[in-house]
């Protein structure tokens, strides 16, 4: 399974998903590959961090830009039960070559005016992408909202945007990630939140839109 989590726009957690989503795969018992396709190589930043931290890895980290991704992609998905891809917060040769050798594309969106206004541009790109990679298939996931209650109101708007743009292909996840200070905590320190042992309500959280990964991984397994 091939995932991609994209966007056109930095600062929505791409990052922060993405290794969250492959610490969990990874404790869950899968040989894991993080692809760093971003040239600001946040990923490659936090594997140095956890190595000068003397901990362990438990997922395999490599940095992979340029045209060749895509090769590099159908190479390395022989050798691995998962590859987690993060890209660059814009449209790029990596995201493209990402989206075309991926199963599911992770699309974060941060519960804002702009960030929306954006969602849609990448929702074309995958619609594009979608045209020569059939089975590709999108999760869109609202991202860093404020977890105070009064401030429910711009999450619920932005999940009913999502859902009104909802069709073949695009499901919007069950889980909201809020912006706790637990992930800036947990990647200074080289490690995912489900390592920290403060870590429960974000590793509550994530954990839904982990579960909803899973179903679309396994129906997609299942459809082949």
């Amino acid at each position: 399974m091939v995932i991609t989590v994209a966007t056109d726009k930095g600062g929505s957690g791409k990052t922060t998903i993405a290794i969250n989503l492959a610490a969990m795969l990874a404790l869950s018992g899968d040989n894991v590959l993080v692809i760093d396709a971003d040239p600001q190589a946040s990923c490659s930043v936090f594997g140095n961090i956890r190595s000068e931290a003397g901990i362990e890895p438990i997922f395999s980290l490599i940095s992979k830009t340029g045209p060749s991704l895509g090769d590099e992609i159908k190479r390395l998905k022989k050798l691995y039960d998962a590859i987690v891809i993060d890209t660059g917060g814009r449209d790029s040769v990596e995201t493209r070559k990402a989206l075309l050798g991926s199963d599911i594309v992770i699309i974060p969106v941060v519960p804002s005016q702009l960030d929306i206004a954006v969602f849609e541009s990448m929702i074309r790109r995958f619609e594009e992408a979608k045209d020569f990679n059939e089975s590709l298939q999108a999760i869109v996931v609202v991202s860093k909202a404020a977890p105070n209650p009064f401030l429910d109101k711009e999450v619920k708007l932005a999940r009913e945007f999502v859902l009104a743009l909802e069709k073949d292909g695009i499901f919007l996840s069950r889980g909201t990630l809020f912006e706790r200070q637990i992930y800036k905590k947990a990647i200074f320190e080289g490690m995912s939140i489900s390592e920290m042992p403060d870590g429960a309500k974000a590793s509550s959280d994530f954990g839904i839109f982990f579960e909803d990964v899973l179903t679309l991984g396994q129906s997609l397994i299942k459809g082949r």
